[in-house]
């Protein structure tokens, strides 16, 4: 038996060799038929045909040959046709004397249009190619392939919508292709091959010649330069296209990528080192599954380059838009970014001027997408957003923004509500100017000065430092830091054990998120929460963790309320503090208080709306409050209830002390020239 199977592997080692030999010697024997002796060559003269079953030696065949006569050739055109490739095909030009990769420039021509998603057009099959690339370039020098559909062997596994949107950074499963740091499976490398093999063993298999893949890591540490794709359709990839993956060259600067389509590509756009300058990827539909749309860091050395993306139309299943930690490196651009249905927008941490402009995200919902929620649909650091709009499409619910150590600027941008953001970092902060919320012609922070009727006031901000002129009564002048506060449902600093409760003809599951748990709690904590509150969640050391949910339903009678759409990462048995977040709105009022009364009476409305002020979630902080037995957030409260008949007003908590005629005013406001 031993025997036996020595022979097979003897024989299967000598048919492979033979089967590579044969290809070089096909390669270096193709020779083209009627070549005019300048201008562009037709690849059918080097053989290339849909018929064959393998068209490697011949596209290998006519890029080796332009290479070798660059002054006279450089394109190369293709027909419609469906080719199919077995092995990658790479443009290069190497000068062993030198030992190093020399520049070349070869133009490849297909047929695809833009309207060729049905499979018409020029399509490029390397489905059975599951531990290399399609098409590599070399140290090219202003190449340029356009007009072809590339397809791939990666195939998206079958998830629900909430196990897809709960899946982190670099989560995409690889099935069988190779996901390896320096020589990951992808359509098109920029520089596939560095100085020397690297340390993952780089990309295995041979080229269309019958060379082994593992024979180009050789030669120095330059790379391409002005490489230019377009018309590009990508399907079924685990990456689309990446650049510099080998972890041992620089250059592959100027790309532009442009017009391109990506459909079940799990990481569309990868760059992987520092000189990647003034690339950009635009004119980008992306749909179909996919995981991340653009990333640095991931692979190859590991560092951002200076990227530009801009019109991108996102939709069908789509995870992740940006994975870009820039650090000190190298500033990246983005603008007009259509996106419905994304799970989050993702992480983009700078401190070096990053914009993201022009754009349009419509998150997933809740029930699908409750991780993120958690974790934050936009996170980092650094990062000045202009003329953007965030939202949950129909919903009216807070985003949640994790801003980390550093600052966030958001200008000009429009949020559903305000978003929830963590307070509690000693460094990290969102600033808000002149942002629209929910519809309301109000401004969060204004540029300049602003002048409204009396009844508007409570459809303005606290936030700011700026006035506002109420007509005929006076200026409000605000300088709160904050755009919104958590109420704590319990003022005790109570915490929750949340842990996964099976509700009666509810069926749960902790490996998914969207959960929904029943919260006992006492007539106290019932009185301060409404349906459809969102709750955030801080730890034992009083630090926020994200949203917790959202309370679908309220049951006086059984004293419990339900939260909805729990992520599964905070269904652990941990104990948590639960606070209600609620933004800060304008207004002014006199009142009489009671102590041991939840109840202000003989209410005088001096500026603003109450009931307006309700339907905001009615929080207020104020100094001229004070309840002796809140050990924790004693100068905030929320009105539940406001009588206009008898001028009432029905506050979450009861009073200290007994005073007539008290001005309420929201956070330090002060309202002057009464």
């Amino acid at each position: 038996m031993k025997i036996s199977f020595a022979i097979i592997a003897f024989l299967t080692v000598v048919c492979l060799k033979a089967q590579n030999k044969s290809s070089r010697v096909l390669v270096d024997t193709i020779k083209p038929a009627n070549l005019s002796p300048y201008g562009q060559i037709d690849l059918e003269q080097f053989g290339v045909d849909p018929g064959k079953p393998d068209n490697s030696p011949y596209l290998q065949a006519a890029f080796n040959y332009v290479v070798s006569h660059n002054s006279q050739y450089t394109t190369l055109r293709v027909h419609s046709g469906h080719y199919r490739f077995l092995h990658s095909v790479l443009m290069y030009n190497y000068i062993a004397s030198s030992n190093v990769y020399w520049p070349f420039t070869i133009i490849l021509e297909g047929d695809n249009t833009y309207s060729s998603a049905d499979g018409s057009g020029t399509v490029f099959d390397f489905s059975t190619l599951t531990n290399s690339f399609g098409i590599g370039i070399q140290g090219g020098k202003g190449c340029i392939i356009r007009g072809i559909k590339l397809i791939g062997a990666w195939h998206p596994p079958k998830l629900t919508p909430t196990e897809f949107y709960n899946s982190g950074y670099g989560t995409a499963p690889a099935g069988n292709c190779r996901n390896t740091r320096f020589s990951p499976s992808s359509a098109i490398v920029i520089d596939p091959f560095g100085p020397r093999v690297p340390s993952d063993g780089g990309y295995q298999g041979s080229d269309g010649s019958g060379n082994p893949l593992s024979s180009y890591y050789r030669g120095g540490m330059n790379g391409s330069t002005g490489i230019e794709l377009s018309g590009i359709f990508f399907a079924n990839w685990l990456i689309g296209l990446i650049t510099s993956p080998n972890g041992g060259t620089f250059n592959a600067e100027l790309l532009h990528a442009h017009h391109l389509q990506f459909q079940n590509v799990a990481y569309a756009v990868q760059g992987c080192q520092p000189e990647e300058k003034l690339n950009e990827v635009d004119h980008v539909e992306c749909w179909g599954v996919t995981y991340l749309c653009f990333g640095t860091g991931m692979y190859g050395m590991g560092n951002p380059g200076n990227w530009h993306l801009h019109h991108w139309n996102i939709a069908g299943w789509v995870n992740i838009f940006v994975y870009n930690i820039q650090g000190g490196y190298f500033q990246s651009q983005f603008d007009h970014i259509y996106a419905e249905n994304i799970g989050r927008l993702g992480y983009i941490s700078s401190s070096i001027g990053t914009e993201f402009g022009e754009s349009v995200f419509d998150f997933a919902n809740y029930s699908d997408a409750s991780y993120h929620y958690l974790n934050g649909q936009i996170t980092g650091q650094g990062v000045h957003y202009v003329n953007d709009q965030f939202r949950y499409y129909g919903l009216y619910t807070p985003i949640t923004i994790n801003n980390l150590n550093g600052p966030n600027y958001f200008e000009n941008t429009y949020f559903d509500a305000v978003p929830v953001y963590n307070t509690d970092y000693p460094l990290g902060n969102c600033y808000f100017s002149h942002c629209a919320v929910g519809g309301t012609s109000q401004l969060l922070n204004p540029a300049g000065p602003q002048e409204i009727d009396n009844t508007q006031l409570s459809n303005t901000f606290c936030y700011g430092n700026r006035e506002i002129l109420i007509k005929g009564l006076g200026t409000l002048k605000t300088t709160c830091a904050r755009v919104a506060a958590s109420l704590p449902i319990n003022l005790n600093q109570k915490t929750y054990q949340l842990a996964p409760v099976e509700m009666p003809g509810t069926k749960t599951s902790p490996s998914r998120g969207g959960q929904m748990l029943v919260i006992p709690c006492n007539s106290d904590e019932l009185h301060r929460v409404r349906k459809g509150d969102v709750l955030v969640a801080h730890n034992v050391k009083g630090i926020m963790v994200g949203v917790a949910g959202t309370i679908t339903s309220i049951d006086s009678s059984a004293k419990t309320f339900v939260l909805g759409y729990v992520p599964k990462e905070i269904i652990s048995g941990q104990n948590y503090a639960l606070a209600v977040w609620l933004p800060l709105m304008n207004i002014c009022f006199s009142g009489n208080t009671t102590a041991g009364s939840s109840q202000i009476t003989g209410v005088k409305i001096i500026a603003g709306d109450l009931s307006r002020f309700i339907l905001w979630g009615g929080l207020m902080q104020t100094n001229v409050f004070n309840c002796s037995q809140d050990a924790y957030q004693s100068h905030i409260m929320r009105i539940t209830r406001w009588d206009p008949v008898n001028a009432t007003l029905t506050i979450d908590r009861p009073c200290s002390k007994t005073q007539a005629a008290v001005i309420f005013v929201n956070t330090d406001a002060r309202l002057e020239g009464l």
